[in-house]
């Protein structure tokens, strides 16, 4: 197994470091983890920095210099939309046999986990394979709700710490680092024959009723608060965590229903908080809903849901 070492997030120059095995990887990270203020000046400024990224001799950090990945990965977990514990994580890796090393990160407290897991690869990777490799790799772990956005090649990690209260940051810190040695390697070809590729949804364009059409005026109360602009189901105050963990938990077949039940509900609560909604925004809503979802909603539903959207809306009385 092979590592590049950085002084800090701020600092290009790699240090290459090669393991004999998955317990000494471990260990080289116990090796990192001292106490350290749970700020952003500390995080960004004064924490060593991980990467899986090898470099070509002399090379920097940046994607075009990364020759391949040195057989690990690593996933962020922020549960901003699916929650997932520290004990869930454990749970669920060892229930698939796994090594991992898994450590809190700068923003965590004792009842919102932020943390990072880290498993070892059966095999290096190539430059050219990283990109569909991790994209298998997410949708495989997604009970834990990992950040797809995290997939630069060069992407680097805070090293684990042991976090003291910081006035300028978290105050109220919560510090893990667990560990498996006694499992198995994540096999990257047997993930990658698993990977559905995600589709994107074909929809209909919504097409406003004319005036004649449209809904009485009484339907649409005045003095209703907009939305903020550009919001999503990640901030948006009429998307409840618990509408979209709902959704995701969902077994198979039940995703038809689960997405007008998702509609209502956040309809229901627009109306309740006094928001104004529209059926654009409220399909919006449904499609970003659906790119997160491992179980893909069939395509021909999407040449009805700006219809569901107005019933939805009908539904909770908006």
């Amino acid at each position: 197994m092979r590592y590049s070492l950085f002084e800090s997030y701020s600092k290009t120059t790699p240090i290459s470091f090669s393991v004999p095995d998955w317990s000494e990887f471990v260990a080289n990270m116990a090796d990192l983890c001292v106490q350290r203020p749970a700020n952003e000046f500390t995080k960004k400024r004064r924490t060593p920095a991980i990467s899986p990224a090898l470099y070509v001799n002399g090379g920097t950090r940046s994607n075009e210099n990364v020759s391949g990945w040195g057989g690990w990965v690593a996933l962020d977990v922020d549960n901003d939309l699916l929650y997932v514990s520290v004990e869930d994580a454990i749970a669920h890796l060892n229930g698939v046999g796994l090594n991992h090393l898994i450590y809190t990160t700068t923003k965590a407290k004792p009842l919102h986990h932020r943390f990072r897991v880290m498993i070892p690869l059966n095999r290096e990777l190539e430059a050219d394979e990283i990109s569909p490799v991790w994209k298998a790799i997410v949708q495989f772990f997604a009970a834990l709700g990992p950040d797809a956005s995290c997939k630069d090649v060069s992407r680097i990690y805070g090293a684990p710490s042991f976090f003291e209260p910081a006035s300028d940051g978290n105050e109220d810190p919560y510090s893990r680092f667990e560990f498996r040695f006694d499992g198995s390697s994540l096999d990257v070809d047997a993930v990658l024959r698993a990977y559905v590729p995600d589709v994107e949804p074909e929809v209909a364009p919504y097409v406003a009723p004319p005036v004649s059409a449209a809904r009485p005026m009484a339907s649409q109360p005045k003095g209703r608060k907009r939305l903020p602009y550009g919001s999503t189901i990640l901030h948006s105050p009429v998307v409840k965590p618990a509408f979209v963990t709902e959704y995701l938990n969902l077994g198979k077949g039940e995703h038809h229903v689960g997405l007008y039940t998702f509609m209502t509900k956040v309809a229901g609560r627009a109306k309740a908080m006094g928001y104004a909604l529209d059926p654009v925004t409220l399909v919006t809503y449904a499609q970003q809903l659906d790119a997160i979802c491992p179980i893909k909603t069939a395509r021909d539903r999407w040449l009805r849901i700006a219809a569901e959207a107005e019933n939805a809306l009908q539904f909770a009385g908006l």
